[in-house]
């Protein structure tokens, strides 16, 4: 009987995140081991006792139903086959492209070797500054996946419909995790998202 993946699901600060639960519900239902890191400011918009309702949850502050190990970023990065990096703000996507490990979520992802599926989450206009660019660039090239299609979504802030960097539909997530779920330690395939 093949084993279920161990997928690690990093979430930044960015909107997107409060799309949380429903991701994770999706891995669940398909029977896939999940643990989750917040940054601070993810925690800032949905209190990780929340997300503790469906996943382990680490903070850099606490630990939400999971147990703590002596050196987590090690523990959490050997223990993921996968890692998903969702939502991804432009902050924690500068952080990966310089190799900034400042918090866990950051020297997690430089402590492991599984692959990882960035999907960033913000405006057109900021994802369209040359700085963010050349960031999601720089992954790509190192063979990180990423998910940056434009959609056209309802905008939060504005009450109007605007195109951004938004997640993925129920659907069209399951099937990219179909794709990257067959990924082993160290395979690079090109950007699914395009």
């Amino acid at each position: 009987m093949k084993e279920s993946p161990n997928v690690l699901v990093i979430a930044s600060g960015s909107i997107g995140v409060l799309q949380l639960p429903q991701y994770l519900m999706y891995l669940l239902l398909r029977k896939i081991k999940v643990k989750c890191i917040m940054t601070k400011t993810a925690a800032n918009i949905i209190p990780p006792k929340s997300i503790a309702a469906y996943v382990d949850t680490f903070t850099d502050e606490a630990v939400y139903g999971g147990t703590v190990a002596r050196v987590p970023h090690i523990a959490l990065g050997e223990w993921a086959t996968h890692v998903l990096v969702l939502p991804a703000s432009a902050n924690i996507i500068a952080k990966m492209a310089y190799g900034i490990a400042d918090d866990l979520a950051t020297t997690t992802v430089l402590s492991t070797k599984s692959p990882l599926m960035i999907f960033p989450n913000m405006g057109k206009v900021m994802a369209e500054q040359a700085v963010v660019v050349e960031n999601v660039s720089k992954l790509k090239d190192r063979g990180y996946i990423v998910f940056d299609e434009f959609r056209t979504n309802y905008a939060v802030c504005k009450n109007i419909e605007e195109t951004s960097l938004s997640l993925p539909p129920g659907q069209e997530f399951c099937d990219l995790m179909d794709r990257f779920l067959a990924l082993k330690g160290g395979e690079i395939y090109g950007n699914v998202g395009n």
